[in-house]
């Protein structure tokens, strides 16, 4: 009696193949939008630890001093710096802080020549960027290799204010914030660059304010712009990459989500450090 063999089929017709293309664009498609969530979420948790590291260097300087960093000073054996600058020793940025007599106007006054200034300004500190932040490949501002970008603004309205705008050191210490340290804003997110061609310069100070790495100035108290692109994004705000969260560290050191829900007035109250006013339930 003759056997028949069966011969096993080599390969897969035209349409399986079509079939599992579709299904793995499919489960691709549903793959991203969580891929991209974590990726998020790491960031924000990045950016979440890179200002709880800044609370801690200004308690730090708080304790050494018995007052707060000053927004800017032209005082001392670095003059010329911000509190960015003044902090570096506490975020561990010895060597930094240690090379420069004056940080800020070495490289732009013939006056004050030294390669090693013109490198301080030129520094990106990673503790002072965000991950989400928009900001050069080489995390310097486009056109200008002797300034570095930064992704945090501090309050001017702590560090320079309350008194007038043009004062550039408060005097304060923690223990004389008067509206409570869970209640009065340190730090807030900003973008890299602005619609007009500034930045957000974490070494920058004195000859344009526009450049300083602050919030709160001249009396802007806007609430945070969402994502904004660098066409939108406005000098003098506070800007999240988060989208309707930005993330704020606080006079306490520690470091919340703000929703952009929050009001104009309530924001205002949070950056003003002694002004009396209860905070609303929307903070």
């Amino acid at each position: 009696m003759r056997k028949f063999r069966s011969h096993a089929r080599s390969g897969f017709t035209l349409i399986e193949l079509l079939v599992v293309i579709a299904i793995i664009a499919i489960l691709i498609g549903l793959l991203l939008p969580a891929v991209q969530k974590v990726r998020e979420a790491a960031a924000r948790m990045k950016c979440t630890n890179q200002l709880k590291q800044l609370g801690i260097a200004v308690h730090t300087y708080n304790d050494a001093f018995n007052k707060l960093p000053p927004a800017y000073t032209t005082a001392g054996t670095k003059p010329n710096g911000n509190l960015f600058f003044y902090i570096l020793p506490y975020i561990e940025q010895d060597a930094l802080y240690n090379s420069t007599t004056d940080p800020v106007n070495a490289a732009s006054s013939p006056a004050l020549p030294g390669p090693q200034d013109n490198y301080v300004r030129s520094r990106p500190v990673s503790t002072y960027l965000c991950p989400s932040g928009s900001i050069a490949s080489d995390g310097r501002w486009p056109g200008r290799t002797d300034w570095a970008i930064g992704h945090f603004g501090f309050n001017y309205m702590v560090f320079g204010g309350p008194a007038t705008t043009g004062n550039w050191d408060s005097g304060l210490s923690v223990n004389r914030i008067q509206d409570g340290t869970t209640n009065t804003v340190f730090f807030a997110e900003r973008s890299g660059i602005f619609s007009d061609g500034t930045a957000n310069l974490w070494c920058h100070g004195g000859w344009n304010w526009a450049y300083m790495p602050m919030f709160g100035y001249n009396g802007n108290y806007n609430v945070f712009q969402q994502r904004p692109t660098q066409a939108a994004s406005t000098p003098g705000y506070t800007q999240s990459p988060h989208g309707n969260v930005m993330n704020i560290g606080l006079a306490d050191g520690s470091v919340r989500g703000l929703s952009s829900s929050v009001s104009q007035i309530t924001w205002q109250y949070a950056i003003l450090p002694s002004d009396g006013n209860p905070m609303p339930s929307n903070w």
